[in-house]
């Protein structure tokens, strides 16, 4: 995933982001975040989960252990589950998906109240929030935007944005998502003669 935060793919994405407001009114601003939430309970969680099997099976086996090696194995154990509970893919599977969705909503919907992107003249802001972690794609659109384009239409959209974390490559296949994206923004909103881009493609927001 560092790909989405070298200098090359940066620029390329802001290029994908020009080409989009060139052919539309819509203002769009890409964040990619690494997380939306800390996810502490599951490293905790699975140390102790994992020190508790420990405990069960030192208890219930035919053997004898000294005491200060059970007290050790389970101090070990519990310290295992927790660097393993620490690995982005574990707190992705142990997470739950409710709750990985709404706080990837939640963030993605701070993100848009704090960077402004309610305060184009047309009301088109249209953020697109990304996070890593969870591996999700999440699209809050201002009501002009969204009274422009059919609900079928920021479905595919949004559909079409989540595959890119099918695929080998997500960085490029969502430069290629983005493209795509061009002419259904032109059909519904299309550009205007003087086109004035209100919002800054590379907007950085701190929540």
């Amino acid at each position: 995933m560092k790909k989405f935060t070298h200098s090359d793919f940066q620029i390329q994405l802001g290029d994908s982001i020009a080409e989009l407001e060139q052919a539309s009114q819509i203002e769009v601003v890409v964040i990619i975040k690494q997380k939306s939430a800390n996810y502490e309970d599951v490293p905790l969680g699975l140390g102790a989960n994992l020190s508790l099997l420990t405990l069960g099976y030192l208890f219930f086996v035919d053997t004898s252990f000294d005491d200060y090696l059970v007290f050790f194995a389970i101090l070990a154990a519990f310290g295992l589950g927790v660097l393993f509970g620490l690995l982005p893919v574990i707190q992705r599977l142990l997470a739950g998906k409710k709750r990985k969705q709404r706080n990837v909503e939640i963030m993605a919907r701070a993100l848009f109240q704090k960077g402004g992107l309610h305060h184009t003249s047309t009301k088109v802001g249209t953020l697109i929030y990304i996070s890593l972690l969870e591996k999700m794609v999440y699209i809050v659109a201002d009501r002009g935007a969204q009274m422009a384009i059919p609900e079928q239409e920021w479905q595919n959209i949004t559909t079409n944005l989540q595959s890119i974390f099918n695929t080998k490559h997500p960085a490029e296949s969502l430069l290629t998502e983005l493209a795509n994206c061009k002419d259904t923004f032109h059909r519904y909103i299309p550009a205007l003669e003087n086109n004035i881009n209100e919002l800054p493609d590379d907007l950085s927001i701190d929540l």
